[in-house]
């Protein structure tokens, strides 16, 4: 759950639908990071043209030079491709 002070690049992802929300954010300048930056704060990241969103069950991921990935926040390795899926049930979410 996303405070709403918060807000969310990926709005409405469901853990529980069996789909990957995968967010590719294609600016590569500052200026145009600041510009999907101020869509992402007034809650509307979508409004924005260097932001794509797909829900997918697996999706492959190809990069023009080696790139860096990052899951969830986590520095992975550096890669021309990365290859994505859903491992359903994989985890359990547990609501106390």
């Amino acid at each position: 759950v996303v405070p709403q002070l918060f807000p969310s690049v990926s709005r409405g992802c469901n853990p529980s639908d069996g789909l990957l929300d995968l967010v590719l954010l294609k600016g590569r300048t500052c200026t145009q990071l600041m510009t999907f930056a101020l869509c992402l704060l007034i809650g509307s990241p979508q409004r924005s043209r260097y932001y794509e969103r797909f829900r997918v069950a697996k999706a492959t991921v190809k990069f023009d030079s080696p790139t860096q990935i990052h899951f969830d926040g986590d520095s992975g390795p550096v890669t021309r491709c990365v290859d994505l899926s859903v491992l359903r049930s994989a985890v359990r979410i547990i609501l106390a």
